[in-house]
């Protein structure tokens, strides 16, 4: 489910994936393969922590969501991981 949210006043697109059962072994599984995807495709987020929430971040997670500043990239995460 993709919708719009903002930091301190800069949009982002927000995506929660579907994870069956969480917090399973397998949803955990599958929710540090997308982190690692992520920091693969399109570096760490700042001071190296994916979860740090802070203006003119690339990308980040916080509350069970992404949060990702272009749409290109969104658009690359959505064709990966099918949300």
């Amino acid at each position: 489910m993709e919708q719009v949210g903002s930091v301190y006043g800069e949009p982002y697109y927000t995506v929660r994936p579907e994870l069956d059962h969480f917090p399973s072994d397998q949803a955990i599984a599958r929710w540090n393969e997308m982190v690692r995807w992520c920091v693969e495709e399109y570096g760490p987020s700042e001071h190296n922590s994916p979860g740090a929430v802070g203006a003119g971040h690339r990308w980040y997670v916080n509350n069970a969501m992404f949060w990702i500043k272009d749409q290109s990239d969104l658009i690359m995460f959505k064709l990966r991981w099918g949300n």
